[in-house]
C-alpha cells in the first residue's frame, strides 16, 4: 500500500506535469484559432505540422545543429509552410463553403502525414532535452528541467499572441476581417496580406508546438504524434474556436485529464483518449445549456 504522504508527491508532481502537457495543447490550440478567427477555417492538419515539427527538430539535433538554431530553422520552416498554404489554399478558398475549407485541410493534413513517413520513416525517435535530462526536486514533486522550459516558452508565446491580438495594428485587422472581410477591404485593409498571414502564424506556431511535444513525450513516432497533437484541437471548443485565452485554458483542462487518466488507469488502454472525448462531451453539454462561454481574447 501506498503511504498517503507519497500518494499526494506523485498527485502533486502528476499536476505539475499536467500543467506542462497542457501549456502545450493550449499553445498547439492557439494556433488553431489563430487561422480560424480570420478565416473560418478549422486547420485539422494542425497535428501533421506539429509532427513535422517535432521530427524536423530532431533531425536536425542528430546533425549537430545546436538547439536554438535548430528551433529557428524549424519556425521559420513553418512560416514558409504557412505562407504557400495561405497563397495557393487559404486565399483561393476563402469564399468556399465550411465543408471544402474543412476537407481541404484534411487533404493538407495526409500530405504532411505521408511526407513525414517519407523523409523521415514510421519509427519512433527518442527527443532530444531542450536544455537537460535531469528534474528538480522541491517539497516532494519531482518536475524535469524540460518541462519547465515548456512551460515557460508556452506561457510568454500565449502572452505575445494575446498582444498582437489586442494591441497591435495586424491583430486590428485581423480582427476586422474576421468580422467582415468586404468591409475590411473597403476601410484599407489587405485581406489577402491578413489572410495569408494567419495561415502563417498558425502553421509556425504548429512546428514550434511539434518541438516542445518531444520533451514532453520523450519519444516520438509520426501517426501517434498526429493524434496526440489533433486533441489539442478539443482545447478550442472552450472558446468556440474563437478565443486564445478559452484555447489555453481548454489546453491546461486537457493536460490535466489526460495525466490523471494514465495515472489512474495505467492498465487502461486509450486512457488519454476516452479522457479527451469526455472533456468534448462535457463541453459541448455545457455550451449547450450556456454554461461555458468564453468571450474572445
Amino acid at each position: 500500500m501506498i503511504p498517503v504522504a507519497a500518494s499526494v508527491s506523485t498527485y502533486a508532481t502528476d499536476a505539475v506535469l499536467g500543467l506542462i502537457q497542457g501549456a502545450v495543447y493550449g499553445l498547439l490550440a492557439m494556433g488553431v484559432v489563430a487561422i480560424y478567427r480570420t478565416t473560418r477555417t478549422l486547420n485539422l492538419a494542425q497535428g501533421g505540422m506539429a509532427t513535422l515539427g517535432a521530427f524536423s527538430y530532431i533531425a536536425l539535433r542528430e546533425h549537430n545543429v545546436p538547439t536554438l538554431l535548430a528551433v529557428v530553422i524549424v519556425i521559420a520552416l513553418g512560416a514558409a509552410i504557412g505562407l504557400g498554404i495561405g497563397q495557393l489554399i487559404g486565399w483561393p478558398l476563402r469564399r468556399a463553403s465550411t465543408t471544402v475549407k474543412l476537407v481541404s485541410s484534411l487533404g493538407v493534413l495526409l500530405v504532411v502525414q505521408s511526407l513525414v513517413a517519407i523523409i523521415f520513416g514510421n519509427v519512433p525517435r527518442s527527443a532530444p532535452a531542450l536544455v537537460s535530462p535531469d528534474s528538480l526536486s522541491l517539497l516532494g514533486i519531482t518536475v524535469p528541467r524540460d518541462g519547465l522550459v515548456v512551460l515557460g516558452i508556452a506561457a510568454l508565446t500565449a502572452f505575445a499572441l494575446n498582444r498582437l491580438f489586442t494591441s497591435t495594428r495586424l491583430g486590428l485587422h485581423m480582427r476586422a476581417v474576421a468580422a467582415d472581410p468586404e468591409v475590411a477591404a473597403l476601410q484599407g485593409v489587405n485581406v489577402r496580406l491578413v489572410t495569408v498571414g494567419s495561415w502563417t502564424l498558425g502553421v509556425a506556431i504548429a512546428l514550434g508546438g511539434g518541438i516542445l511535444l518531444g520533451p514532453v513525450i520523450r519519444t516520438v513516432a509520426p501517426f501517434l504524434l498526429t493524434l496526440i497533437a489533433l486533441q489539442a484541437l478539443g482545447a478550442t471548443l472552450v472558446g468556440r474556436i474563437d478565443s486564445l485565452a478559452g484555447a489555453m485554458v481548454g489546453g491546461l483542462i486537457l493536460g490535466e485529464l489526460v495525466t490523471y487518466a494514465q495515472e489512474f488507469f495505467p492498465t487502461t488502454q486509450g486512457n488519454g483518449d476516452i479522457a479527451v472525448f469526455l472533456f468534448i462531451l462535457a463541453v459541448l453539454l455545457l455550451q449547450r445549456r450556456g454554461g461555458l462561454v468564453m468571450e474572445r481574447a
